[in-house]
């Protein structure tokens, strides 16, 4: 009995390290545990595909992409003509022999800069932003995948042991529990031994634990799909 409640003991530790984990916050933080929980449907195959779409890591890999994109248009901007105008007004006072006698006038001008010479320095500036942004394209393509992968394998994961739980809820619980009690009767009329109503007890206690223990990897598992698409572990909060 000691080394199965030291066993626990250290699950519960790694649970609360897990769990601290996946809703971003330090290890150590302490976790209130609910032994009676509030099981709740998992969400529909479409809303964590649109969550995938919205997820931080992946827009933030778009934002590269646009970036880049726009590095690149303003690299393309360098092959256009450079323009340059000016205006001057000046004021002269008269002065012997100056034949315009002190008056001011104004000037301006336009020069022009055509980047004839410059332009196989802007092809290859152009050229490394578009490889900037085709490797944009492609790390967006690749966590987009991951995420999606991660994000299925988790949603399959929660159908599944919330499916198994429900199992739990309409059939076994019931069942070992109704056993017992059939099995208590009898003990206290006589007609049935000590023996069999003992192991009643320790069946319903056995599929009790059983339940508690999917129950609580429903809960985790919840807890990693939310932390997978960004959205804060509200679950498990």
């Amino acid at each position: 009995l000691d080394n199965n409640l030291l066993a626990l003991k250290q699950e519960r530790e790694s649970a609360v390290i897990l769990l601290n984990t996946l809703l971003n916050r330090a290890v150590a933080t302490p976790v209130t545990f609910q032994y009676h929980f509030n099981i709740t449907s998992p969400p529909s195959e479409r809303e964590w595909e649109d969550a995938v779409k919205t997820r931080p890591l992946v827009r933030a890999y778009a934002d590269q992409i646009d970036a880049a994109d726009q590095q690149m248009r303003f690299a393309k901007r360098d092959y256009w003509p450079d323009f340059d105008f000016s205006v001057s007004y000046r004021l002269r006072e008269a002065a012997p022999g100056d034949p315009v006698n002190g008056s001011d006038f104004i000037s301006g001008g336009v020069t022009m800069n055509l980047p004839f010479w410059a332009h196989w320095r802007e092809a290859r500036k152009v050229g490394e932003n578009k490889a900037k942004k085709l490797a944009a394209e492609q790390n967006y393509q690749a966590i987009q995948n991951e995420s999606t992968y991660e994000a299925m394998d988790a949603y399959r994961t929660i159908v599944r042991q919330y499916r198994q739980v429900g199992v739990f809820n309409s059939r076994l619980l019931p069942q070992s529990r109704a056993t017992y009690e059939t099995s208590l009767s009898g003990f206290k009329t006589g007609g049935i031994d000590f023996f069999s109503t003992i192991e009643a007890l320790k069946d319903k206690h056995a599929i009790e634990i059983s339940y508690y223990e999917i129950a609580s990897s429903y809960q985790t598992s919840r807890a990693r799909l939310d932390w997978i698409l960004g959205l804060g572990g509200e679950v498990t909060q």
